[in-house]
């Protein structure tokens, strides 16, 4: 079998691929998703290409996959180890002897310039004055939005819970009623799931919200309906635990959070510490 070596975009994290990476390992091949040093000011392609050739270790069979800014650090990782495949998913890829840094004043306005006269419109585009600064990147890209009738907004918050004392209940049929629980639960306040991932101690949430929906409001209605309905449905949830859900969450805006992250604030939900070390 293969390993798949997922490179994420600008502003994101190794999580992104997730789900891709569960069907990969459903289908017996070996993933590998690292977090780039997007917040180090002082790395750059050659750093980012070290950290995922440092991820890949000795791994063979090596299928590289790279998603939007992935697409300047992959032919660096191809340069240092042996890789069967290159596949690039909407990649950003400077024109024929471009640098990268070239792309967001000549290629990227192309390409804008290109979809906006698509839509009707018949004013030139010019070059914003700074698109390229520490990391942030901004190009001229169609990004999806939603319209309420006060504006347009794109919110989304990674949201994370464990269950109470962190015990591993949520597997099988209780975790895949709980998936269905929070959709519906997200239907009804029109908030959209971009990704949701149950695992036997925490649930992660990817999720764009309404401007007048705070993080607090939309991790407390989805903790306590989905608790409420849980325990109801499944009488041993209530024998094992006083509550489901433990009295914390974790909350952070799109692009701010890593797998490290999310790692420590589970790690710190058992709320019986001498009970860590034991087995579960």
């Amino acid at each position: 079998m293969a390993t798949f070596v997922l490179i994420h975009g600008a502003g994101d994290v190794g999580w992104y691929w997730h789900l891709v990476e569960a069907g990969l390992r459903a289908r017996g091949h070996d993933t590998i998703s690292p977090d780039l040093p997007c917040d180090d000011d002082s790395a750059g392609l050659p750093e980012y290409a070290d950290t995922v050739a440092g991820a890949i270790g000795d791994r063979a069979n090596l299928i590289v996959v790279a998603q939007s800014l992935g697409g300047f650090t992959a032919p660096l990782v191809c340069d240092r180890v042996a890789v069967e495949l290159l596949v690039l998913v909407a990649p950003m890829i400077p024109a024929p002897g471009e640098a990268p840094a070239g792309y967001w004043t000549h290629q990227a306005l192309r390409e804008g310039t290109a979809a906006f006269r698509r839509q009707g419109n018949r004013v030139t585009l010019t070059p914003p004055p700074v698109l390229y600064r520490q990391r942030v990147y901004t190009s001229l890209m169609v990004r999806p939005v939603q319209v309420s009738p006060g504006g347009v907004h794109d919110l989304g918050y990674h949201v994370v819970w464990c269950p109470k004392y962190r015990r591993a209940v949520l597997t099988g049929s209780v975790a895949d009623r709980c998936r269905e629980l929070i959709a519906e639960k997200c239907a009804g306040h029109e908030w959209r799931i971009v990704a949701l991932e149950v695992m036997p101690d925490h649930v992660h949430l990817f999720v764009k919200a309404r401007p007048k929906d705070s993080p607090s409001f939309v991790a407390n209605q989805l903790k306590g309906f989905t608790s409420r309905r849980l325990r109801e449905e499944f009488p041993h949830l209530r024998s094992r635990l006083p509550t489901l859900w433990s009295r914390s969450y974790f909350v952070a805006s799109v692009g701010a959070v890593s797998a490290t992250t999310v790692q420590r604030y589970i790690d710190t939900q058992y709320e019986r510490p001498w009970r860590k070390d034991r087995a579960r």
